[in-house]
């Protein structure tokens, strides 16, 4: 679900965990397949709901997705509210801007892309404002925006 939020094709390795950063052995890790196959420890993650993870409000979870990007999402749970047929079953608010592109090369390189690509960066001349407008990685951002 998260990948396909940020508009990932979940093709890189991940884990979400409960601890205080990735790799941390002291963490409790859910693996994906390849890990469980590996025989890293830890629990698969289709044998884990989210709500047995996340239960109060305050609850963290985190997912860090694509080893070499190191990409690490928090998940907090700020609200329980009891089901109703007429709301979602989840709500994802908040985040200030798109997503990473997938395979972008990690929070540095997503910081020269964001800054390159935007239009109204006052560091980037007039020409190449220009020829950002239609650069095909802005449009896949500003489409990921709803921009």
């Amino acid at each position: 679900m998260l990948q396909t939020a940020f508009g990932w094709d979940d093709a890189h390795l991940n884990v979400f965990f409960i601890g205080s950063a990735p790799h941390d052995p002291a963490n409790e890790n859910y693996l994906c397949p390849f890990q469980v196959e590996e025989g890293d420890p830890g629990i698969p993650q289709n044998q884990v709901r989210l709500d047995e993870t996340l239960a109060e409000p305050g609850d963290v979870l985190f997912d860090c997705y694509d080893f070499g990007d190191e990409w690490t999402l928090t998940l907090r749970l700020t609200e329980v509210v009891s089901a109703a047929p007429d709301r979602p079953r989840a709500s994802c608010f908040g985040g200030d801007r798109p997503a990473p592109a997938e395979d972008c090369g990690g929070v540095d390189t997503f910081e020269l892309i964001s800054a390159a690509l935007d239009v109204d960066n006052p560091v980037c001349a007039p020409a190449g404002r220009d020829r950002r407008r239609g650069h095909p990685h802005r449009r896949r951002l500003l489409a990921a925006d709803g921009g």
